[in-house]
């Protein structure tokens, strides 16, 4: 099997990263497609244009198809889109969208977070079997010995959406349809009410979407959450170990890197700064992995090498508004799920005349019995608020 289209989605920040990956990518796949979703696409000067437009040359030279996108320009409203979310939900909230627009010119479309490094093909090139391929947080079960609960993956998503892979069928274009307005409308990262940016939505997949595979294989997808979950580790070579077996490493995702001021006291992740040790039984110190620590420093040296190209772009200029709170986002997204027609920008006015319009169109479209019944819902996440955070990291 070819795949012969790859995407990630970025902040102009993580352009380094991206090219890393795109890279590693290359590597594996010298006949496929990068395509690099930039979401501050439009806010890029003439000369930061220009230097993305040398990179591409300069990728082009070497035989290799890379690309940027902006992935604004496949929404009416641009305006509404960038008001509902912070970078980190607007980066995520497009892919759906983006994979859509891919698959037209593309018959495999592949994402990757940008945070991750591709070290061989995928395990599965003689499989034609599915329209939806995805990977489990985990693969197994927590034990004892786990640091991380499976029940942690209840409120982020049963799959990680750090990858995905879709071809052309008429079930995967109307999932990824529907996907992409329920992003619009709920891309927040909410776990509190059910919602984690694109990630949540796919625990239906299985559902809408008849030939879909689970791609299991140890080797895919490898990351701080599963080898404190699942048992996985990461052996000298480039190995993967797990309940005895040997697999290679098919990619790794470096999520949520961590760099302390005292380099000795890095963790494999930042996340794991809320777990220390546990009964001095598991370290979560990078020092004491060996193996994962050479890992991160080869990837280091990748981002390293082609930071000074990235400098010269330089970042987007002038300072990003913050977003309003969620609440409030949640709120607009529902009125306009609605049917509310918002006039103007809601970025010139204040989050509480946006939320009060949102509000009033809500109760005004709604009957006596669905006002109730969100009171009351509201009332009820209250109060499981506090036991969803004792929850969240315990077995």
């Amino acid at each position: 099997m070819q795949r012969d289209c790859f995407f990630t989605s970025i902040a102009l920040n993580y352009l380094p990263k991206a090219l890393a990956l795109a890279s590693s990518v290359f590597d594996a796949y010298p006949d496929s497609r990068f395509v690099v979703s930039l979401i501050d696409h439009q806010r890029l000067s003439g000369a930061q244009r220009d230097g993305l437009a040398r990179l591409v040359e300069e990728f082009r030279s070497q035989g290799r198809e890379l690309s940027f996108v902006d992935p604004l320009s496949l929404y009416k409203r641009a305006d509404l889109f960038v008001y509902k979310f912070n970078v980190v939900e607007a980066c995520t909230s497009v892919k759906p969208a983006l994979a859509a627009a891919l698959l037209e010119t593309a018959d495999t479309v592949t994402y990757l977070d940008p945070d991750t490094i591709l070290y061989t093909r995928f395990p599965d090139e003689a499989d034609a079997s599915w329209d939806f391929q995805v990977t489990p947080h985990a693969v197994a079960p927590s034990d004892d010995r786990s640091l991380i609960s499976e029940r942690l993956f209840m409120f982020y998503g049963v799959f990680n959406l750090g990858y995905f892979a879709v071809r052309k069928s008429q079930q995967t274009l109307d999932f990824l349809n529907w996907w992409k307005d329920f992003c619009v409308a709920y891309g927040a990262d909410a776990p509190q009410a059910g919602l984690f940016v694109d990630q949540k939505p796919v625990d239906l997949l299985p559902c809408f979407v008849d030939r879909v595979h689970v791609l299991r294989h140890p080797g895919c997808n490898v990351a701080w959450w599963n080898i404190f979950c699942d048992g996985r580790g990461i052996e000298p070579g480039g190995r993967v170990s797990f309940r005895g077996q040997d697999w290679p490493l098919v990619f790794y995702h470096f999520s949520n890197l961590h760099h302390p001021a005292d380099a000795s006291q890095r963790k494999i992740a930042n996340p794991l700064g809320l777990h220390g040790d546990r009964r001095g039984e598991v370290s979560v110190l990078l020092s004491s992995y060996p193996a994962l620590a050479a890992l991160f420093q080869d990837y280091e040296s990748r981002t390293q090498v082609l930071a000074p190209r990235c400098k010269d772009i330089g970042p987007i200029m002038g300072s990003s508004r913050p977003a309003p709170p969620v609440s409030v986002r949640l709120l607009l997204a529902e009125a306009l799920r609605r049917g509310m027609t918002y006039s103007g920008d809601p970025a010139q006015e204040s989050p509480r005349t946006v939320g009060w319009r949102s509000w009033r169109y809500i109760v005004r479209a709604s009957s006596r019995r669905d006002v109730k019944t969100a009171l009351f819902s509201m009332m009820a996440m209250l109060r499981l608020t506090l036991a969803t955070s004792l929850l969240r990291f315990t077995n």
